[in-house]
């Protein structure tokens, strides 16, 4: 297929992201950011990704209607749940309440972070969840204010999930908070990355053939320089050159190409960061060459995104800036 035609496919699946024009002009403008033999490979392989992890307004609304008319997720009657309304931080739980609120054929209880709530059934929805610190202090701290012996259940909705961190919030630090509660997690899309990369790997990451530019070089070693044996354990630095199982790109040879491509162009981009966790593949507050998240959904791009999606402002495109595939918004 043509370049051309591939940057229409890509525009096709993203065309409704909202904090920039996804139009042909704008994805053909990002692409020739790169060099020219691999505009291809990149737009085919995104296509592959994107299609699998991009959220669009229509295929949210999708999902939350079953959510909603999920009996096993549901089991009692929706108005005996309270949905939780309690992040300090960002928009995108409240703006998936509404999405609730406008889809569902009942009304929904709303309540915040310092209601009780009569049965003791709540749910706490979001978009994606990455590291679960968010999960972690938005929960620890409604219990403080409601008393965990007033929770009885607690259904945890998210759109995309990564299971880097799994285990330990639900497993460790949710129990720990909430111990006689019933806690049960519901995801739409799950991203395998785990610390085992013996068959799968659902993120970005570089790979360890040891081909790359002396920067990009310099980089993982000062990284690798920062991590403890239990980074090493639990968080890779880089993945083994080996075929994965993978359901996103198109082969292990193209993927090897895109990942380099992005953490090479993502360290010259971090070095005009101002926050250390901005890595070239993502925030990440570990020390890894970053999270490398495939997910973005209409209403923004996360900063766990590669550098390259998010980075940069295309109005000063003239002064040499990078022109993100997705302007991001901090709110």
């Amino acid at each position: 297929m043509k370049k051309n035609q591939l940057t229409q496919r890509l525009v096709n699946i993203c065309s409704d992201y909202q904090n920039n024009r996804f139009d042909f002009s704008h994805v053909e403008e990002w692409v020739n950011q790169f060099p020219s033999e691999h505009h291809i490979i990149i737009l085919e392989n995104l296509i592959n990704i994107f299609e699998q992890t991009y959220f669009s307004k229509n295929y949210v609304e999708q999902c939350l209607s079953l959510c909603l008319a999920d009996n096993k997720l549901f089991p009692d009657k929706i108005g005996n749940y309270g949905f939780l309304n309690i992040q300090n931080k960002g928009s995108s739980q409240e703006e998936m309440l509404d999405i609730l609120i406008n889809n569902s054929s009942v009304p929904l209880n709303i309540v915040d972070d310092s209601t009780v709530f009569g049965t003791g059934n709540y749910v706490y929805i979001d978009d994606c969840f990455y590291s679960g610190n968010t999960l972690h202090r938005d929960i620890e701290r409604w219990a403080s204010n409601v008393g965990e012996e007033n929770i009885k259940s607690l259904t945890i909705i998210y759109l995309g999930f990564h299971s880097r961190q799994y285990n330990y919030i639900f497993e460790t630090i949710l129990p720990s908070i909430l111990p006689r509660t019933t806690i049960s997690p519901y995801l739409v899309v799950e991203f395998i990355d785990k610390e085992s990369l013996d068959h799968q790997y659902d993120s970005f990451l570089p790979c360890d053939h040891g081909e790359y530019t002396i920067n990009a070089q310099n980089y993982i070693d000062e990284i690798a320089g920062k991590r403890s044996d239990k980074a090493n354990m639990f968080y890779p630095i880089v993945r083994p050159v080996k075929n994965l199982r993978d359901n996103y790109f198109i082969n292990n040879e193209e993927r090897s190409i895109i990942e380099t491509l992005f953490f090479e162009e993502g360290v010259k981009l971090q070095s005009k960061v101002v926050k250390p966790q901005f890595k070239p593949m993502g925030y990440d507050s570990k020390p890894t060459l970053g999270f490398g998240s495939f997910f973005v959904s209409y209403r923004n791009v996360p900063n766990n995104c590669p550098l390259v999606f998010w980075w940069g402002d295309k109005d000063k495109s003239y002064l040499g800036e990078w022109i993100p595939l997705f302007t991001r918004v901090v709110n």
